[in-house]
């Protein structure tokens, strides 16, 4: 029950946590922006990739943070 709640409450803190990413980068470079979103929604790994190099390290260790806690509770839940 705890980690199907974990499990949950991670997930939807990576899911805004990317979007937080995705606007984030929208904003930085409008001509580029509207590109880079799009890619970044089909490879989802290069937000965080991308962000970082723009200088927003807290918005990607939220993202990497709330990566982790999800994977962990999923690994926990499949285990179970």
């Amino acid at each position: 029950m705890i980690l199907g709640l974990l499990l949950a409450a991670a997930l939807v803190a990576l899911a805004v946590s990317h979007v937080a990413l995705l606007v984030a980068l929208a904003r930085a470079q409008p001509s580029l922006g509207v590109a880079r979103v799009m890619l970044a929604v089909i490879l989802p790994p290069l937000v965080p990739w991308w962000s970082f190099e723009r200088g927003y390290n807290r918005r990607v260790l939220a993202w990497l943070g709330a990566l982790g806690v999800y994977v962990v509770a999923l690994v926990g839940t499949i285990a179970r």
